[in-house]
């Protein structure tokens, strides 16, 4: 029991996937028909595109950004201690605000003369630099290649000539004051001498000169020490590693992506476009339109008047096959608006049928019946034919096919025929995709031929002259 469930779960599952699947094939199906259908308008916009970013180019002047890569030393008495980090040691943030300083702009414009000057620079200047990382990125825009990468390296100079001119007056000034603390302490230590050689020796006060001599001596000890390291430390502030007369300047805005965004720009501006237009389109077009918008399939179809008899004699040998599977008795030729009428449709289809053994009669809707038994009965439904009328007609046959008119057949005339189709119980074979013909065709309607006066290929003219008579009207047509 436990085992048909399952059987039937994993059926119902499959048959749903199949349904899934192929509902995505015919969904990617119509947004490639609107694609394909609406070509020239995805041209248009994609050539309007590539036009936008052409004169954006021309309008907006190109900036050059030259670039150059620095690397910050630590200025330290050990900088290569083992339990040090130089990362940690230095404030890269504040060593980017230094960098982009007005006191260093300033620096740099000395050695550029009068290409730049320094609140120019200075606003031309883009500092960036990682916060766990001793290097700097220093770039400088302008309106052409040379001038930015003179800025560039004038910049990185100047910083570092700024950065190590700062710690060398830093460390100068240190040292001269602790010179200055060395001399007061010597004098301080005269003194104390000069108290211990006359105290008696023993006496407090001898003890008390002595003690001040060696405090003395070790705090001139100290700052003697004090300036021995701060004489030995290297002011070096770091080394340019990349030097912007090396690296690659970057043009803003770039021509190959402003054109390639012009193009992908107005590419989907027009595939959105054709999506819009193909959902609003109001008529026929082509076979696309009937097979995977309405999923009708069509019998045949013909754009020249030459091409109409193939086209029918294949669409009527689909027919016989689809009326000998169905033991039809009456097809409907429902004609749409747009389609011809009058139209050789009637008297041609009636002959091939004939010439391949079926006895055939052909109707107007106003005077559908009940089919003769063994007679086909062809049921011609003009565009004019009143809706009453037409529901007969479909009520009374079993099979239906629809004329359409390309660019004239409205989708929703075709829609409302096949609900009255689903309505009558009479099932739509396909479709005939004509050419489109002016509207206002006029001459009078085939009339209805008797069933008692059908007879079989035999009875009437020649098969040859009928095919030729009947090629020839729709010629005419």
């Amino acid at each position: 029991m436990w085992s048909v469930r399952i059987a039937v779960r994993a059926l119902g599952e499959t048959q749903m996937t199949d349904v899934r699947g192929a509902q995505s094939s015919i969904d990617l199906g119509r947004y490639w028909s609107a694609v394909v259908s609406r070509w020239p308008m995805i041209l248009a916009t994609t050539g309007a595109g590539l036009l936008a970013a052409a004169v954006y180019l021309v309008a907006v002047p190109q900036t050059y950004i030259a670039t150059t890569t620095v690397a910050v030393f630590p200025i330290s008495s050990d900088p290569y201690a083992s339990n040090r980090n130089a990362s940690n040691i230095l404030d890269m943030t504040a060593e980017a605000v230094t960098a982009s300083s007005f006191k260093v702009a300033n620096l740099a414009v000395e050695s550029l003369g009068e290409q730049w000057n320094a609140s120019e620079l200075r606003k031309s200047t883009t500092v960036s630099a990682g916060a766990d990382s001793t290097t700097m990125t220093i770039a400088v825009s302008a309106d052409r290649e040379s001038r930015a990468r003179d800025g560039a390296g004038a910049l990185a100079e100047a910083y570092l000539t700024a950065r190590s001119d700062q710690a060398a007056a830093s460390i100068d000034s240190v040292v001269q004051r602790d010179r200055d603390r060395i001399g007061d302490l010597r004098q301080q230590l005269t003194t104390a001498i000069e108290r211990l050689s006359v105290e008696p020796p023993g006496s407090p006060a001898a003890s008390e000169a002595s003690a001040d001599q060696q405090i003395l001596n070790l705090q001139i000890a100290a700052l003697l020490s004090r300036i021995s390291s701060l004489e030995g430390v290297d002011t070096t502030g770091g080394s340019v590693l990349n030097p912007a007369s090396m690296t690659i300047v970057a043009v803003e805005p770039s021509r190959t992506l402003a054109l390639a965004s012009g193009v992908a720009a107005g590419f989907a501006v027009g595939v959105i476009a054709a999506f819009v237009t193909h959902s609003r389109r109001k008529t026929v077009r082509g076979a696309s339109d009937l097979v995977r918008d309405l999923e009708v399939d069509v019998l045949g179809s013909w754009d020249k008047p030459a091409d109409a008899m193939g086209a029918i004699e294949v669409a009527t040998q689909r027919l016989l096959r689809v009326a000998s599977v169905h033991e039809a008795r009456s097809i409907a030729f429902v004609y749409e608006r747009g389609a011809e009428w009058p139209s050789p449709l009637a008297a041609t289809c009636a002959t091939l049928f004939r010439d391949n053994g079926v006895e055939t009669t052909v109707v107007l809707a106003d005077s559908a019946g009940a089919a003769t038994p063994g007679v086909l009965q062809l049921v011609h439904v003009p565009p004019t034919t009143r809706t009453a009328d037409k529901l007969a007609a479909l009520r009374v046959s079993d099979l239906v096919v629809v004329v359409v008119a390309r660019a004239v057949t409205r989708i929703a005339d075709i829609q409302a025929t096949l609900e009255a189709a689903d309505e009558m119980d009479a099932r739509v074979v396909g479709a005939l995709l004509t050419p489109r013909v002016p509207e206002d065709t006029t001459g009078p309607a085939p009339q209805s031929e008797p069933a008692d006066n059908v007879g079989n290929a035999s009875q009437a003219a020649p098969k040859r002259e009928r095919v030729a008579r009947d090629a020839r009207s729709v010629d005419a047509g």
